[in-house]
């Protein structure tokens, strides 16, 4: 396998992206792990129950598993591991998905209960979490520790090397892994510079596997038999997001002309991914939480037009919005080191000035977001979001709660109505009802227009067609644990 995005350290409770977090499912197991579609499945833990007032979550751990050590998972690892993540001083990203837990309490060698603060209708799935060796990590400074370079797990694949010279990882088949050994022997990770030496590297096939093609070069593997292609619909979607706290976009009805003068169609079109399905709200067509009464905003520039005559603002003779002196002028924040955002960002930038409105983009690092950025003018920012998760909408509405702690959120979007559903959506555990709130929460969200709602890319992945069993991976949650139930006829 090949990457263009090197690692950093294998820390799962410290870990939240890059390659880093697709190894973590390969070395380590979580109590509960997801399938293709997002449902929950059996992991470590073979079963579970949920008491009455849905308070208290008793996992039942598999016996007999082992860390690629040899040493045995008991319930003390799971304890130890889900209390590094709640310790404040750790930083874990996974923190605020499980504020929700009181305490973790160990029964017996093999039974672990999760007491919760208030019901919490998605806890299975934010438990999603790869358990760490408490042996080898008590005591340890979590973020320098050697053991971040070298993993030790239960997972089907073993850690063996990691050669910084020549950028490769190396892991073998866990021959006792609880589920059967893997079928392949071995995984190599090779890190290459670009993404076209990448590229290269598989079409000699150096490597088996390519993630996330150019259209281009994915005609040219769908008419070539020794490679297998799969178009995936992400979860993700594109939004132009605004700051509520300005003038200009607290008023709704501007929010909603910019909307309409944005070609989403031209946006999928020209962008790198397969494709797209326009976004009509934060949530996926296929999401449970979808409202099918919702449509996405039309491209309707005249409209947009209109609209901000109603407000005032009207062309003077450049061709530039104004209104009583002032153009209409935004700054829009784009991430420096995501190519094909700028490439949104710029065709957008276009689209605006065909109504008259003056953009200028701004790249940004992230890690100096927003800090570094002052509000001379109203701003607008390109984002990427979560939409559809897990089979329902929660972590889709998480974004735009009015309390959330999601990092980054500048935006200021209020909604009383959205908070109260929020809050209730929560704590219920009936699925129906779950989706008889989220459903009105996509229509109030939609109503009110925070962002204009781009689309969800159709990726593009390829996998060589010596490989068998490979399409539970290529699917819109994309387990990297399925990777061993793979094969090839040397197998």
């Amino acid at each position: 396998m090949g990457t263009a995005n090197p690692p950093t350290i294998i820390n799962p409770v410290l870990t939240s992206h890059s390659v880093s977090s697709s190894l973590l499912e390969l070395i380590f197991d979580s109590l509960v792990r997801l399938d293709g579609r997002g449902r929950i499945q059996p992991g470590l833990a073979e079963k579970w129950e949920v008491s009455a007032d849905e308070l208290e979550y008793t996992f039942y751990l598999r016996k007999n598993i082992k860390f690629h050590d040899g040493t045995e998972l008991t319930s003390k690892d799971v304890k130890f591991t889900y209390d590094l993540i709640l310790d404040p001083k750790n930083k874990s990203h996974w923190r605020s998905d499980l504020d929700v837990v009181k305490e973790v309490s160990i029964i017996d060698d093999f039974t672990v209960r999760f007491i919760l603060k208030k019901p919490f209708s998605h806890f299975l799935h934010k438990a999603v979490r790869e358990i760490v060796p408490k042996h080898i990590w008590e005591g340890q400074n979590l973020s320098n520790a050697r053991f971040n370079y070298e993993p030790v797990g239960t997972g089907p694949f073993k850690f063996k090397e990691w050669n910084k010279e020549n950028n490769t990882i190396i892991l073998t088949a866990n021959k006792n892994y609880f589920e059967d050994r893997p079928y392949l022997d071995q995984i190599q990770i090779k890190v290459y510079p670009d993404i076209s030496r990448l590229w290269s590297a598989f079409m000699r096939r150096e490597i088996h596997v390519a993630k996330f093609i150019h259209p281009r070069d994915f005609k040219l593997l769908e008419e070539d038999l020794v490679f297998k292609t799969y178009e995936v619909s992400w979860g993700m979607y594109y939004a132009l997001v605004y700051d509520l706290d300005d003038p200009v976009f607290y008023d709704k009805d501007i929010r909603w002309a910019l909307s309409y003068a944005i070609n989403v169609k031209e946006l999928i079109k020209n962008n790198s991914y397969g494709g797209g399905l326009p976004a009509a709200g934060p949530f996926h067509p296929d999401s449970d939480g979808y409202n099918s009464t919702i449509k996405p905003v039309p491209y309707e520039p005249q409209k947009a037009l209109d609209i901000l005559n109603t407000k005032g603002w009207y062309l003077n003779e450049e061709g530039i919005l104004e209104k009583n002196g002032r153009l209409f002028t935004i700054k829009l924040l784009v991430n420096s080191r995501i190519e094909e955002r700028e490439r949104i960002a710029t065709m957008i930038r276009q689209q605006f000035s065909q109504v008259g409105i003056q953009t200028t983009l701004v790249l940004y690092e992230p890690e100096k977001f927003p800090v570094t950025h002052g509000k001379d003018m109203p701003q607008v920012w390109l984002r990427f979001f979560r939409g559809i998760d897990e089979l329902d909408g929660y972590d889709a509405i998480k974004s735009w709660y009015s309390s959330s702690t999601e990092p980054g959120k500048v935006w200021h979007y209020r909604n009383n109505r959205v908070d109260q559903l929020f809050e209730e959506v929560k704590s219920e555990n009936n699925a129906e009802k779950r989706t008889l709130i989220y459903q009105e929460l996509h229509k109030l969200i939609y109503d009110d227009q925070p962002a204009t709602f781009l689309f969800f890319p159709i990726s593009l992945h390829a996998v060589s067609a010596d490989f068998e069993n490979t399409d539970e991976y290529f699917s819109p949650h994309m387990p990297t644990y399925t990777i061993k139930d793979w094969y090839t006829s040397m197998n």
